[in-house]
């Protein structure tokens, strides 16, 4: 999944936010999100990884940034089936970092990245999380209930807010 994200009057200069696997490893867990900036001639040219979770995780997806309080935030979604068997136990959800500048280096919010999580009990209920720039986040239904092919959603799961305070990420009661 790319996103792109045009800092404007930030940096005054386009940024291509994307995830991928990563070079430095042969395992099969090892995805990274990473960013590109355009060349004098237009091609895009990859930077450092921003997040690199190999040995971790292997499906990053859907980086996006958002910029509150001065801080940048880094928010992505992951499924909690391509989590190495050592980090098992992490749910699907929203996760994310926080940074003070755009290269970084970025800190894991809340000290585990973990901001929402889809309910225990409806483990396909919500999938594909994006925060809007008013710290509303929207996701998709997958399905309602367990895991039942019956039950699918296909549309847009109720929205939360976001309590944001420095390293911390919260959803509204």
């Amino acid at each position: 999944m790319v996103g792109i994200l045009h800092l404007g009057a930030f940096q005054n200069k386009r940024l291509l936010i994307f995830t991928a696997s990563s070079a430095r490893t042969a395992g099969e867990f090892d995805g990274v999100i990473g960013t590109a900036t355009p060349d004098d001639n237009g091609n895009f040219v990859a930077t450092r990884p921003l997040i690199d979770a190999c040995g971790i995780n292997n499906e990053l997806e859907r980086p996006h940034i958002r910029i509150f309080d001065g801080r940048y935030y880094l928010f992505w979604s992951t499924q909690r089936h391509v989590f190495a068997p050592a980090a098992s136990g992490w749910p699907t959800g929203l996760y994310g970092a926080v940074s003070d500048t755009l290269e970084g280096p970025w800190r894991l919010l809340n000290g585990t990245g973990l901001v929402a999580e889809t309910p225990a009990a409806s483990p396909a209920q919500t999938y594909s999380w994006l925060v809007l720039p008013d710290r509303s986040v929207t996701s998709f239904v997958d399905r309602w209930g367990a895991t039942n092919e019956a039950n699918f959603g296909g549309t847009f799961a109720p929205f939360v807010h976001l309590v944001i305070d420095g390293d911390r990420v919260t959803l509204r009661p």
